[in-house]
């Protein structure tokens, strides 16, 4: 597996390198910080070990507790007397606390703003009779300038990390400045290992066999990679989630855009077909509106002609009685009833010319009374008909005496009052 490391440089990988036989393995952190950034034992602590934590900022100490629950966290600094002393903190650069009163005034000659509190203080060898029941495997000591004091506080003959990791320059600088500290460790059958510009590391005695893993410093071999990296890949892959995510919420907007365009379009065309056809329902109903104008007129008119009609049929009617009233006067008349002998006669006599002139009647050898004679009415009786009765009659008579004197040729006359 892939080590990722988090320390600021690559004393993880080193340390990783010489101790990555052992399982479970003990650290002590002085200074221990913040508990991810620039932190020689996260990787350790993903790997199953545990240890001490010994910082005082109450920012990072809420921080170990709440990301290194395994490990023992201790709110104090180390030291080489258990007391108070006052901590200068510079907010605004993480990892620039400090209890020398030179790198602080050096820090707030260089325009930074200090925070002074006054934090307990206790030797190592107080914290390890506490807490350490087995081997130590490494302790790293990180406390800007204060490092002298907290090798003075550890009694190296009773306990023994098989490594010690110590920053050896002063903050901010490469000035070396492990003069201070390093004779007490050579004193204590410590040998110096690897300096990598920043940390001196040193092994123990009764460890020489870790010696050859500090030869070289981290390098392509140890198969390692920074935390930084791994972070921007993570950051990478989440942004090309987040990008992938973008895209499809975009293809799916403008999906949803398209589909609005289209129902839009949609609801368009309805909103002019629905205009054209409400267009056409006004022509129409002005159409009507117009045809039932005219209509009415022409039921007007319609009415007036059928009341004149009714005039009219009423008239004709009258005009009906009228004629019916003469005509039964007519047929109650002496002279309808005077003359009906000469209707007859009439009739007969166009009967009689109907089938001379169709070729009918032929001459009889015997004479045939088939000619009426129409009798002499008595002057007195002529005189009250009608005048054109009058004369039908005396065209009659005429008639009946020119058949009466050719009787072969119309037959003999008969007497008109018998059958």
């Amino acid at each position: 597996m892939t080590f990722i490391s988090y320390s600021q440089n690559r004393e993880d990988v080193l340390l990783w390198r010489a101790l990555r036989h052992v399982a479970h393995g003990f650290y002590i952190d002085v200074g221990a910080n913040d508990p991810n950034d620039d932190s020689v034992t996260r990787a350790f602590y993903d790997r199953g070990w545990h240890g001490i934590n010994v910082e005082p900022l109450p920012l990072h100490q809420a921080q170990l507790r709440a990301l290194r629950p395994g490990d023992i966290n201790i709110a104090a600094a180390a030291g080489a007397d258990d007391g108070e002393l006052t901590l200068f903190n510079v907010p605004t650069v993480r990892g620039w606390a400090t209890f020398d009163a030179q790198v602080a005034k050096r820090h707030r000659d260089n325009g930074h703003v200090l925070e002074a509190s006054t934090v307990p203080i206790r030797r190592l060898t107080r914290i390890c009779e506490e807490h350490v029941s087995g081997e130590i495997h490494f302790l790293k000591i990180d406390v800007e300038g204060f490092e002298a004091q907290v090798v003075l506080g550890m009694d190296f003959d009773r306990w023994r990390p098989w490594v010690v990791v110590i920053e050896a320059t002063l903050p901010g600088s490469t000035q070396t400045n492990h003069d201070k500290w390093e004779p007490v460790l050579l004193a204590h059958r410590y040998r110096l290992a690897h300096f990598d510009g920043l940390n001196r590391f040193y092994v123990a005695d009764e460890h020489t066999e870790l010696m050859p893993a500090f030869a070289t410093p981290p390098n392509v071999f140890d198969e390692y990679v920074f935390v930084g990296q791994t972070n921007a890949e993570a950051e990478v892959i989440a942004v090309t989630a987040r990008l992938n995510q973008a895209e499809a919420e975009t293809r799916s907007a403008l999906t949803r855009l398209d589909l609005q365009a289209a129902r839009t379009e949609i609801a368009q065309s309805r909103a002019e077909m629905a205009h054209h056809l409400l267009q056409q329902a006004e022509s129409l109903a002005r159409a009507a509106a117009q045809a039932a104008t005219v209509a009415q007129a022409d039921a007007l008119a319609l009415r007036g002609d059928l009341a004149a009609v009714h005039g009219d049929l009423a008239a004709v009617r009258g005009n009906l009685a009228a004629v019916r009233a003469e005509l039964a006067a007519v047929y109650r008349s002496k002279s309808w009833r005077i003359t009906a002998p000469i209707r007859r006669a009439i009739v007969l006599a166009r009967r009689l010319r109907m089938q001379a002139r169709n070729g009918f009647m032929r001459p009889v050898a015997a004479p045939v009374a088939v000619i009426p004679v129409v009798p002499d009415i008595p002057h007195p009786r002529i005189r009250t008909l009608p005048a054109p009765a009058r004369k039908v009659l005396r065209d009659l008579r005429q008639s009946t005496h020119k058949m009466a004197a050719s009787p072969k040729q119309y037959g003999e006359p008969c007497d008109a009052n018998r059958p």
